[in-house]
């Protein structure tokens, strides 16, 4: 082999070989860290995913622990009882479904007052604004508790 040749090869072979290295060495630190970056996500997802679990189910059980208070169900059973003395039942849903649905949003019926204005709704009312308390969006638009023929027995909106 020739001397320029040697010189060359003996030039360039380190500066491949450094440039080989450097290639690999990102490379393999890119993917540690997308690894280490990835680990991380999941964890914190699952963390939050855990937290959110738990305040749905802390949520559930206390709706189902004031739903069966004894207010409630005397609510309940009083439209109950007011709905099954009904002789044309179907008829009086149909009405009151159909008055609900006409009236303007923005101007409550007196049936629509009525249901927000008892004392359950107003309890329903103080416990839905302290649940949406430090909250920046109201956590409930709307809540209706229904009677076994469907019926609207409280409101709050």
């Amino acid at each position: 082999m020739r001397l320029i040749l040697k010189l060359t090869l003996a030039t360039i072979a380190p500066a491949l070989l450094i440039w080989a290295v450097g290639i690999y060495s990102v490379q393999a630190s890119r993917d540690s860290l997308l690894q280490s970056i990835d680990n991380a996500s999941r964890a914190r997802v699952a963390a939050v995913m855990s937290e959110i679990d738990r305040e749905i189910r802390n949520r559930i059980a206390e709706w189902q622990a004031y739903a069966t208070g004894d207010e409630v169900r005397g609510a309940l059973r009083r439209s109950n009882e007011a709905f099954d003395e009904m002789p044309d039942r179907a008829a009086e849903i149909a009405r009151r479904e159909a008055a609900w649905t006409a009236a303007p949003r923005e101007v409550p019926t007196d049936a629509m007052l009525q249901l927000m204005g008892d004392g359950l709704a107003q309890n329903l009312r103080v416990r839905i604004d302290e649940l949406g308390r430090g909250k920046d969006e109201a956590l409930f638009a709307e809540v209706f508790v229904t009677n076994a023929h469907g019926v609207n027995a409280v409101s709050y909106t």
